[in-house]
């Protein structure tokens, strides 16, 4: 099995896990991978660093949305389009900070 997901860096303390989660999308992991992985059954057999292109499309995302701002608070409102930029640039603040990982994993029976 094979898949993306956003966590936070093993070994972060709590206060940063805590500002991650505030930061972040709505489920961040902060469960190592390979506890997370033992808990369907399976091992963590790889996984690869793609933070670099995480934080490539949440900044290409946010300036698009900005570049779009008018149609899209007309189609949104103005508080949805408010509430979706600060939760970019949030996600890009928690990147920056190393709060925030992305990583392409590979799990299999162990």
């Amino acid at each position: 099995m094979a898949g993306y997901l956003i966590h936070t860096p093993e070994g972060l303390g709590a206060a940063g896990q805590a500002r991650a989660a505030e930061l972040g999308p709505a489920a961040v992991g902060t469960t190592p991978l390979s506890d997370l992985a033992a808990t369907v059954g399976l091992s963590l057999v790889t996984r690869q660093d793609v933070t670099e292109l995480y934080h490539a499309t949440c900044e290409g995302i946010y300036s698009a949305r900005t570049l779009h701002e008018a149609p899209l608070r007309a189609e949104e409102g103005d508080e949805a389009y408010e509430d979706g930029q600060e939760r970019k640039a949030g996600m890009l603040e928690a990147i920056r900070e190393g709060l925030l990982v992305r990583s392409l994993v590979v799990l299999g029976k162990p």
